[in-house]
């Protein structure tokens, strides 16, 4: 297990943080996600886990915005790449768009979501 792992716990929140998300993958494809839940890290700092609704897999922001984690086992959290982060949820998704009448705004979006991944990462490189 990575050495730089966070430990988190749900909250009981049951209201949906969505400027964490709208950050990293803008407007268009924020409709392609389900808040599912508010994670309070050790060092009192929050996590949202999004689900995204094709690939069923989540993505984990931090409450700041810019900062990606992976569930690394129950109650672990690893920080990661933005760029990777978004990646693993979405990449299957647009390999399935290839018949998808709105195949070429969705791969736009895509595109828009992962430079901001990339300039988040670039931020967070030189913090």
């Amino acid at each position: 297990m990575p050495r730089d792992t966070l430990n988190g716990r749900p909250t009981n929140s049951e209201l949906p943080c969505w400027p964490p998300l709208i950050d990293l993958v803008g407007l268009d494809l924020v409709d392609g996600f389900m808040w599912m839940l508010e994670i309070l890290l050790e060092d009192d700092s929050m996590l949202h886990a999004y689900k995204h609704i094709e690939t069923r897999r989540y993505l984990h922001l931090h409450e700041s915005g810019g900062r990606a984690f992976v569930c690394v086992g129950p109650g672990r959290y690893c920080e990661v790449d933005p760029r990777i982060a978004l990646e693993a949820v979405v990449a299957d998704w647009e390999l399935s768009l290839v018949e998808d009448a709105d195949a070429d705004p969705i791969r736009a979006a895509l595109a828009t979501a992962r430079a901001r991944a990339d300039e988040h990462a670039a931020a967070n490189r030189d913090e």
